[in-house]
């Protein structure tokens, strides 16, 4: 991908409904948008809200303006107000604050679609259902268009205790090792494609003496293993359950690179884990978490955290970033961007922050 201007002019634009409120987008002090593997993207501007007898700078003076539930959208970037959208969701907190000799100001929270999951709590019990099945009905209800791959099979009863629907979806998201996030309103439950990151996602190139302000990785050997072992008992089939799972879950991500399962084998030796705190009710389900837990400690061998020397819109969560340059080879590589945290003020302008995690180091 092209790299962003080297200097460029940042504007940010507020959408409210889908359309630009050039009022609101000139007022804006400062924002800041953040988002994390888990989903639920959560967003906060602030507005100077100078009280006068202009009705435009009295921001809210009434809530025709601005009112809860308000689809809004926030764009940063050049200045352009078709620049990426950093953010699209729904307005849930207002919030003014005054004070003596400071500009008053008018603070809009909001929340991606899975804000109306997160607020929604339930028991009740799914019968004779695959979780596919229950993750499209629960999607429905919330008026979400579902996009999910995996969690096929058929269960006999799964129940939802005391739970919001989001924790629900992201338990029987994680069981297939599948993420769950947003983009409008399409609800995605689907699994990383290996070094590719989130089907549909893209991979932006980012050098570490060019492209970042600042980084920092670690490698770190201490919840890795050998091999992952989740048992549990057959109710219909009357027998024991025991699955294991191993380096070959993640071997297609590793880019020629050596994972930290390999390494905790060549310099510790073997190191075997077992799963307690779940009971898997087939040999199927028992095989799927097996492979998810293996994988998702595996993928953390490698974490980083960096600020890039400009702010980049294109930068979102689940998309793979090719890390290279001469300051650290030994973790050149593919990485799978799980935060972001994109801000803006009229001090520092536009910044993005990010987490990345990966399997391997470079040999």
């Amino acid at each position: 991908m092209a790299d962003m201007p080297a200097y460029y002019r940042v504007q940010p634009y507020v959408l409210l409904s889908g359309r630009v409120d050039f009022t609101l987008s000139e007022h804006v002090l400062s924002a800041f948008v953040e988002e994390t593997n888990d989903g639920l993207c959560r967003c906060e501007i602030v507005l100077e809200n100078w009280q006068s007898d202009r009705a435009d700078m009295n921001l809210l003076e009434n809530r025709q303006r601005l009112d809860f539930g308000m689809d809004v959208e926030l764009r940063l970037g050049a200045a352009d107000d078709n620049s990426p959208a950093v953010f699209q969701g729904r307005v849930t907190a207002l919030e003014v604050s005054f004070a003596v000799a400071k500009t008053p100001t008018l603070t809009v929270l909001a929340e991606d679609q899975l804000q109306s999951l997160r607020m929604t709590r339930r028991t009740r019990t799914f019968e004779e259902m695959s979780f596919n099945d229950i993750i499209n009905r629960i999607a429905t209800e919330h008026s979400l268009t579902p996009t999910i791959s995996g969690g096929t099979e058929a269960r006999d009863s799964v129940s939802q205790v005391n739970q919001s629907d989001l924790a629900f979806i992201r338990r029987l998201a994680g069981s297939f090792g599948a993420e769950v996030w947003v983009r409008g309103r399409e609800l995605h439950v689907e699994p990383r494609k290996g070094d590719a990151g989130r089907p549909g996602s893209r991979e932006l190139d980012i050098q570490f003496d060019h492209h970042l302000r600042a980084f920092t990785v670690r490698a770190d050997l201490a919840h890795q293993c050998t091999e992952l072992l989740v048992t549990g008992w057959d109710v219909m089939g009357k027998t024991a359950i025991a699955e294991t799972a191993g380096e070959s879950v993640i071997s297609g991500e590793l880019n020629d690179g050596i994972s930290g399962p390999a390494i905790l084998k060549e310099k510790f030796g073997e190191h075997k884990a077992q799963l307690v705190h779940t009971v898997p009710m087939d040999t199927a389900e028992a095989r799927a978490l097996a492979r998810a837990q293996f994988a998702e400690r595996a993928r953390r061998f490698v974490v980083g955290t960096g600020t890039l020397t400009a702010g980049d819109p294109r930068m979102v969560v689940g998309m793979v970033i090719n890390l290279s340059g001469k300051l650290a080879p030994v973790f050149n590589g593919k990485y799978t961007v799980v935060r972001t945290r994109h801000t803006f003020d009229r001090e520092n302008g536009f910044q993005t922050e990010f987490d990345v995690e990966g399997p391997a180091i470079s040999r």
